[in-house]
């Protein structure tokens, strides 16, 4: 910084007043017209930078050339008024022994100013980026914005105040060390909750899940996704219950996420009918059973077509499934009560039978049976081919 030029400037112009003072007297009323102009410029900047934001902000609200000069409008009127203090210091001979000192503080001042100025820059920027990123991130933008922002301070402050201590005449090399050490002592110590906060940041980005999400984790828990934190996912149980689940474990682990694209989802309902129905009628009586649950279950999707569809042979039924459509996951368990239910009627008033399980007994002899009276009978073993017991 120029320090002499204010000061000759001020004398010269004292001299052309044709006001002769005593030196002291003079180098006084120099240091505070030094003083006075650089107020007075940064009153002129003050004032034109806030009328130009104001007159760009009438134009357009969100204007972005706008909210950069009131966010810079502060440090640059403070860069000023340093500037000018500092110009006024140097300025008077009593303290050209320090004069050294009096520019290294203010380079550290200025690079103060330079260190907010940054920070306004970056968290302006991530507003910005959130704000594209808010319809992806939906109710968790707060959350991730606020705590980037604390993240991007810490950082941006160490290396200011490195750059600060450079300023200052200070030997930084050995703090620079010290962090380093300190840096890796830290990171070995707080290993899982640096592993849980990337994973956060993978969950973040990625967004496999998002609040809200109904999702089954390879553990069989499912549950509604409550939070997503830097350290841990929250997810709320049908019993309210919530459990706490690392991130790393989270983005390791198998999840099923049942919302994911959509919210509307099927319902699988198995059954089974005895061997001597007639199977054309039991799919007429599931398909019209399911036409009338969907009609009159909340949270049933009442257009969607359901399907009846037979599967296997089993041991004692023809096991079949029936597929219906709900708006939402949360409802598929109350349309499957009903669903059962009214199926259950359906089949008790067509005479369609659910039969029960049947086994044959095979023995090398006579199987000795008590009798409910205490008698005791031989049961002979079936012939092959015969009926079975």
């Amino acid at each position: 910084m120029p320090t002499d030029a204010p000061a000759e400037q001020a004398a010269t112009l004292l001299s052309t007043l044709g006001i002769h003072l005593t030196p002291l007297v003079e180098e006084l009323v120099i240091a505070g017209m030094i003083l006075a102009a650089f107020i007075v410029l940064a009153l002129i900047a003050y004032l034109f930078i806030r009328a130009l934001a104001r007159r760009l902000v009438q134009r357009d609200e969100k204007n972005r050339v706008a909210l950069i000069l009131q966010r810079f409008l502060g440090p640059v009127i403070w860069l000023i008024v340093i500037t000018g203090l500092m110009a006024t210091l140097a300025s008077l001979s009593s303290l050209a022994a320090t004069r050294g000192a009096i520019l290294r503080v203010y380079g550290a001042l200025v690079a103060v100013t330079g260190v907010v100025v940054g920070l306004r820059l970056v968290t302006l920027l991530m507003e910005w980026s959130f704000q594209r990123l808010e319809p992806r991130l939906g109710s968790t933008t707060y959350h991730y914005a606020a705590l980037s922002r604390k993240v991007i301070t810490v950082i941006v402050w160490v290396i200011g105040g490195i750059l600060v201590l450079g300023q200052l005449g200070l030997e930084i090399t050995p703090l620079l060390t010290t962090l380093g050490l300190g840096s890796l002592a830290v990171a070995l110590a707080l290993q899982d909750t640096l592993a849980n906060f990337f994973a956060g940041i993978y969950l973040m980005l990625d967004r496999p899940i998002r609040v809200g999400d109904y999702v089954r984790l390879d553990t069989g828990d499912e549950g509604f996704v409550d939070a997503i934190g830097w350290r841990s996912t929250h997810i709320r149980l049908w019993s309210n219950y919530i459990v706490v689940i690392p991130n790393t474990r989270l983005t390791s682990s198998i999840i099923t996420n049942l919302v994911l694209n959509q919210s509307e989802t099927s319902v699988y309902i198995y059954g089974g009918v005895g061997y001597l129905n007639d199977l054309e009628h039991v799919e007429r009586v599931l398909h019209e059973v399911a036409v009338e649950v969907q009609t009159r279950v909340d949270g049933a999707v009442t257009e969607a077509e359901p399907l009846i569809r037979f599967q296997e042979f089993g041991d004692s039924n023809i096991t079949f499934l029936a597929i219906l459509k709900v708006s939402d996951f949360a409802y598929q368990y109350v349309t499957k009560h009903e669903f059962i239910k009214a199926v259950h009627r359906r089949f008790r008033e067509e005479g369609i039978e659910i039969a029960w399980p049947v086994r044959q007994l095979v023995a090398p002899q006579p199987l000795p049976v008590r009798m409910v009276n205490d008698s005791e009978v031989v049961v002979p073993l079936p012939a092959r081919g015969d009926s079975r017991i």
